[in-house]
């Protein structure tokens, strides 16, 4: 190659911008990001009660099956039978996991999508 100057410090080189194809370019000015805190009570404050309702839920459910233990259903004194009252408290506290677990769901997708590699 004869003619062709091998001298790597005789070019000139710049760095060169990159930006895909119709996209917008970019202003200069800095923008400052707030970084929020992993746990904000503020925003998981339905998820947070809604986790201790089910853990209420669930010990009462103990507490009963602890009370009745080797008792009489004649023992339970309770407007509602003892089958009825553990089934409602039962659904209860489904319902207040479903919850939660539903939103962790939700955001565990959001996740997902954000580290997922865009193709175009």
């Amino acid at each position: 190659m004869t003619g062709v100057d091998s001298d790597p410090k005789a070019h000139s080189y710049e760095t060169a911008q990159v930006t895909e194809v119709g996209s917008e370019p970019q202003a200069a000015t800095t923008t400052e990001h707030k970084r929020h805190p992993v746990y904000s009570p503020r925003e998981w404050l339905f998820e947070s009660i809604s986790s201790i309702l089910a853990l209420i839920l669930l010990t009462g459910i103990v507490i009963i099956f602890w009370y009745m233990d080797n008792k009489p259903l004649s023992a339970w004194h309770g407007r509602v039978s003892l089958n009825a009252t553990i089934s409602i408290l039962t659904t209860a506290c489904t319902t207040a996991l479903m919850h939660g677990v539903s939103t962790f769901i939700g955001q565990s997708k959001w996740l997902h999508f954000k580290n997922i590699i865009r193709r175009s």
